[in-house]
């Protein structure tokens, strides 16, 4: 899925970077997610480890001072949760289920592709600011492993998988400082409802103008 992604974007960038009023932005984001992750299981969280750290790159094109174009790559990680369903049954249902607890972890891998519209509402000297109406696509892997040591009717190793894909509207608000002709910083807020959760991005990054 990754390999898929990046040749895609990288494509993009040589058919575009010797082409004028174009940049590209490499950013590092902090991950926060609001919801629990799923894919309708009814697993509650005891123990969760993920990665915080969200790595994105955007290639954009300045159509007028005040409004660009962008595609963008954000890679979201591994999530990995620790759930405890109250009965053997994972996913909801009306047939007839053991009444034990289910131990099981679920691990969700998340990249996402995004066709990004920033549109600069505020410009003083260096220091500039903008909105970005997005639409993104994101790319799911999930898999459960089973945990429950005392049950023998399910043996260890992968009892569910699947990869979901979802294409939902996000947003951002960002603010650049211009280092010199072609340089800034920027930091931003990234809001992306992911197949699964709601991603949280609070990240920095540099931006190159060709």
């Amino acid at each position: 899925m990754k390999t898929k992604l990046l040749a895609l974007f990288l494509f993009s960038l040589l058919s575009c970077a010797s082409r004028a009023e174009v940049y590209v932005e490499a950013r590092l984001a902090y991950l926060s997610v609001s919801g629990t992750p799923n894919v309708g299981d009814v697993g509650i969280v005891t123990d969760s480890d993920f990665d915080r750290a969200a790595p994105s790159i955007a290639l954009g094109y300045n159509f007028t001072p005040r409004f660009a174009l962008e595609l963008r790559y954000v890679s979201l990680g591994e999530l990995t949760l620790q759930k405890t369903a109250p009965t053997f049954a994972i996913f909801p249902t009306n047939a007839p289920t053991l009444q034990v607890p289910h131990y099981y972890t679920y691990r969700q891998e998340t990249d996402v592709v995004s066709l990004a519209l920033p549109i600069r509402i505020y410009e003083r000297q260096k220091v500039s600011v903008r909105v970005t109406p997005l639409v993104q696509r994101s790319e799911a892997d999930v898999s459960f492993t089973e945990r429950s040591p005392n049950v023998s009717v399910v043996p260890p190793g992968i009892i569910f998988q699947q990869q979901d894909t979802v294409t939902r509207a996000g947003g951002e608000i960002s603010a650049a400082y211009q280092l010199g002709k072609h340089a800034a910083i920027t930091l931003s807020y990234t809001f992306l409802p992911v197949s699964g959760f709601d991603a949280h991005l609070f990240g920095g990054g540099l931006n190159w103008q060709f």
